[in-house]
């Protein structure tokens, strides 16, 4: 084996190298990425329940935080009626930090009254 040719398979095997590296960061941005919208979905679903309990009929946009893991959690709820008359759209939104927007968003039907 030449000297030439030991240089393009050491090239080669570094190229390789060098792709297999950025490949495995980019995967372990993801599962970051992934387990925030995660968790932010066990909050909006924790935040949903406890609203709804709290208030039957929620009249106003009501706003919070929620602490899930250690990590601080910022959500708002709104509302929005339908066309059913009983039937009233719950919207959160959770995010990370309160000035930022949000990681999920979760709508819930909540029955308001009989028709």
């Amino acid at each position: 084996m030449t000297l030439l040719e030991s240089l393009i398979a050491f090239v080669i095997l570094a190229l390789v190298s060098v792709s297999v590296v950025a490949v495995s960061s980019q995967s372990t941005t993801d599962i970051g990425a992934l387990k925030n919208h995660y968790y932010a979905g066990l909050v909006a679903d924790n935040e949903l329940i406890l609203a709804q309990l709290k208030y039957p009929t929620l009249k106003r946009p009501i706003s919070g935080s929620s602490t899930l893991l250690g990590k601080q959690w910022f959500w708002q709820i709104t509302t929005k009626s339908t066309e059913l008359g009983y039937l009233q759209q719950w919207n959160i939104a959770v995010s990370a930090q309160s000035d930022k927007p949000a990681i999920i968003n979760r709508i819930m039907y909540v029955k308001t009254s009989k028709k």
